[in-house]
């Protein structure tokens, strides 16, 4: 019995000498100003134990017996090791950096100090991207770089834009610059499916000399997108929402006329000049009915009377076409990452969720992205992984950049106002030549979805062999899957004249696939001689392989009770002339 009490006396005593050697240390972190400084990373040197600091620049860590100094650190500010002593509270003033001299431009192959790089080169903060609501990441960057120039042809959300740096530079060829992540290059303009808040910067290299790594690919200029990765201490997590709405501009950029001016407009204008005829069945009331009309003035008083009444009903009709077309359309977005990690392994990961619908009807962007970056380094060794992947499905209008039957845009400004959408409750009035009602029934009965998954991953592996010499390897991939779906209603209007010889109706499907695999090894030299020379070197082997392959496949005479699939289709024959149409391509 006095054994076991000796041996739990002795325990106690472990334990009690054991909590003794760990101790918590708290402060307070100021600018030289004397400012708190929220987000400082305070990391226990030699250890994973790590903190930040709160909105009042304080913080708290229990640290072991073994741990001498604290390391605190932020991104604008010089890094600074505290030795702890005996101490209990520390407080830390920072320095700021000279951001201009730290300031640095990431090249895809190497990164440079600002005053280092002799190219021309403008840099897009994550500060500047971030809650940005819009869908296309290079819509983003309009107006943030001197000397990018980026238009978009379509307010359908997701649609890739047109990017040109510092002018056209072909002809004939494309004039799009090549895109750059975490060190692969990316195809062109499909940026949908990544989410920009995972972007740490963007870099716009513009001329010869910033570009010229890349040969003749960099012809048109380089952007250059570097995710975000994590910092050691605590793991923080972080939610980012928002919710909005837009809004079509108004009056549209054109001042439409309503029922009475376009009226006015046939029975003084359109008439008398003789460009309507002087027939009674010209299809313009304001005309047709008009006391001007010189079938008006040989009529009897009763058929002037039926006139006036005519012209009285159509006067009632006032149908404001650009309100059915377009609407408030509203967005939000809901974001979620973590980071954090040690001395040695750090690590980023995001997951998010992006919906808009556009303003038009019947347009719309759906998006789901994750990433996760991971990050390790030894004294001689660096390793880092970047990964993401990214679904998006988008439901956009019909014929869009045309002045067509099925297109609201153009609907919304050509169709009459005097001109009704329904001859019946819930029967839309369509048929020959009347744009309104045709293009709202179209956008109403028709389907066009579009699905797209992106997905993309980089390791790189950099090994300081000696003295500033060191291995390095990029190997990655990027990988995009598109499948696409178009159906035509055959019991409605559209799908009944938009085919010929009867094949009513029609559906197609349409299936693109590219993958890129990119691998790039090679040594690096960097040596800096008494911080006032410093000296960079590459030799690097690159190899690109490319693949891509599509097919599509139209089928017509679709079963009414089978929509929007392609169980629908009619078998084709020289009979009933449902020749199916089939295409597509491979590229290996």
């Amino acid at each position: 019995m006095k054994k076991l009490i000796s041996l739990l006396l002795f325990c106690m005593c472990f334990f009690q000498v054991t909590q003794a050697q760990d101790k918590t240390i708290i402060g307070r972190v100021t600018d030289d100003k004397g400012n708190a400084l929220e987000g400082v990373s305070v990391l226990a040197v030699g250890s994973k134990v790590g903190t930040k600091t709160d909105g009042q620049g304080n913080y708290e860590i229990r640290v072991g017996a073994t741990v001498k100094n604290l390391n605190f650190s932020n991104v604008n500010f010089e890094s600074q090791v505290v030795k702890l002593g005996a101490r209990n509270v520390i407080d830390v003033t920072l320095a700021s950096k000279n951001n201009q001299l730290e300031d640095v431009v990431v090249t895809g192959y190497t990164i440079k100090k600002k005053t280092e790089f002799t190219g021309a080169s403008s840099k897009v903060t994550s500060k500047q991207i971030a809650q940005v609501p819009i869908a296309s990441f290079e819509q983003i960057l309009q107006g943030r770089a001197p000397g990018l120039y980026i238009a978009s042809g379509s307010g359908q959300p997701g649609t890739a834009a047109r990017v040109n740096i510092r002018g056209v530079g072909s002809i004939s060829g494309g004039n799009g610059p090549l895109y750059i992540l975490d060190g692969i290059p990316i195809e062109e303009s499909v940026f949908r499916s990544i989410n920009p808040n995972d972007f740490e910067s963007v870099d716009v290299l513009k001329d010869a000399a910033s570009a010229g790594l890349y040969g003749s690919r960099g012809a048109n200029g380089v952007i250059v997108l570097t995710s975000k990765k994590g910092k050691a201490g605590k793991t923080l997590l972080q939610y980012r929402g928002q919710v909005g709405y837009s809004l079509a501009p108004k009056p549209l950029n054109l001042s439409l006329m309503n029922t009475e001016q376009r009226l006015k407009y046939e029975g003084d204008f359109l008439g008398p000049a003789g460009v309507l005829g002087a027939g009674t069945s010209t299809g313009y009331p304001g005309w047709d009915f008009s006391s001007n009309n010189p079938a008006y003035l040989a009529a009897s008083p009763a058929q002037q009377a039926l006139f006036n009444a005519s012209l009285d009903s159509v006067k009632q009709i006032n149908t404001n076409w650009a309100d059915i077309f377009f609407r408030k359309g509203t967005f939000k977005q809901h974001e979620l990452n973590a980071s954090g990690g040690g001395q040695n392994v750090t690590f980023f990961t995001s997951l998010s969720v992006y919906q808009q619908q556009g303003i038009i009807i019947r347009s719309n962007l759906d998006r789901y992205t994750f990433r996760g970056n991971l990050d390790f380094k030894t004294d001689r060794l660096t390793v880092s992984i970047r990964s993401t992947a990214g679904y998006s499905i988008s439901k956009g209008i019909e014929s869009e950049s045309a002045v067509a039957l099925a297109n609201p845009v153009a609907a919304a400004y050509l169709e009459l106002p005097y001109r009704k959408l329904y001859k019946a409750p819930n029967v839309i009035d369509t048929g020959a030549g009347k744009t309104g009602a045709n293009a709202f029934d179209r956008s109403n009965t028709t389907t066009q979805t579009s699905g797209q998954f992106k997905g993309a991953l980089a390791i790189t592996l950099q090994y300081n062999i000696w003295k500033g010499i060191s291995f390095k390897t990029t190997n990655g991939v990027d990988y995009r899957n598109n499948n696409a779906s178009r159906f035509i209603d055959p019991t409605q209007f559209g799908g009944l004249q938009l085919v010929n010889n009867g094949r009513a109706g029609s559906y197609n499907e349409s299936f693109f696939e590219n993958v890129q695999l990119i691998s790039t090894t090679g040594l690096v030299y960097n040596r800096n001689i008494k911080d006032k020379h410093v000296i960079n070197a590459l030799a690097m082997s690159e190899s690109i392989r490319n693949k891509a392959r599509s097919f599509t496949a139209t089928g017509f005479g679709i079963n009414a009770n089978l929509p929007n699939t392609p169980a629908g289709i009619t078998s084709g024959s020289t009979t009933n002339n449902f020749i199916p149409l089939i295409g597509g391509s491979k590229f290996i």
